[in-house]
């Protein structure tokens, strides 16, 4: 029992230095993600900015106050932790499918290593990474195409009028529309639409009840939410 017990802070202990860990990678991963976006010209030059470190300082500003945009629509670690967990795995979907394109588009740059097998490997770690991603639960799912979604108009207003000749005003103007759409879907619809057909489905039926249940929680928490009758 005492065992245990030693064993229980042990994996306190953790808990608290391994989101730390990922912390600071993550970190310097998105102030990477900043500077070479800005690098291939799809956000402004002033992301390129380096200290006499070496360090892409401004670039390190941005990474750290998207970090905290994303702490605010989780109530809990728990959903935290899920949204990150996603969100990586989503990522890994490209593996897959880029390596085939690439060997397809690229087939003259060097490789030190080739992956054999890629044709049957590639398909299979593609669905496999699909299926972590779905099985992670709708509610992870919605902030994850939530925030996907919510950062196209970034990559069209910068990379609209330097690429494809668009006006800055209408790229600027169709990624306010965007985000406008964006914001009012994921305010009224998650839990007035979405969250009554996922009870409709997973129960097979919903009574009036349960409906009448379901809009005074959804009215308590978005007063200005529309009603639905079920």
């Amino acid at each position: 029992m005492a065992a245990l017990v030693a064993f229980s802070y042990v994996l306190l202990f953790d808990a608290y230095v391994s989101p730390s860990g990922t912390g600071w990678i993550y970190t310097g991963t998105g102030t990477r993600t900043f500077y070479g976006l800005a690098t291939d010209g799809y956000f402004p030059s002033a992301f390129l900015h380096i200290n006499k470190r070496g360090v892409p300082w401004i670039s390190l500003i941005a990474s750290f106050i998207v970090g905290i945009f994303f702490l605010l629509p989780f109530p809990s670690w728990y959903l935290l932790v899920g949204f990150i967990s996603s969100a990586t795995v989503f990522t890994y979907m490209m593996g897959g499918a880029g390596i085939l394109v690439f060997r397809k588009t690229a087939p003259q740059i060097t490789r030190p290593f080739r992956l054999p097998g890629a044709g049957a490997l590639a398909p299979i770690a593609f669905i496999a990474a699909a299926m972590i991603v779905y099985w992670s639960g709708f509610t992870v799912l919605f902030f994850v195409f939530t925030a996907i979604l919510a950062g196209l108009p970034l990559y069209y207003i910068f990379y609209a009028p330097k690429r494809l000749g668009v006006p800055r005003g209408v790229s600027v103007a169709l990624g306010l529309v965007f985000w406008a759409i964006i914001g009012y879907l994921s305010y009224y619809g998650y839990q007035n639409i979405v969250y009554y057909f996922a009870t409709v489905v997973s129960n097979g039926s919903i009574t009036a009840s349960q409906g009448a249940n379901i809009q005074h929680a959804t009215s308590q928490r978005w007063p200005h939410s529309p009603s639905f009758t079920p």
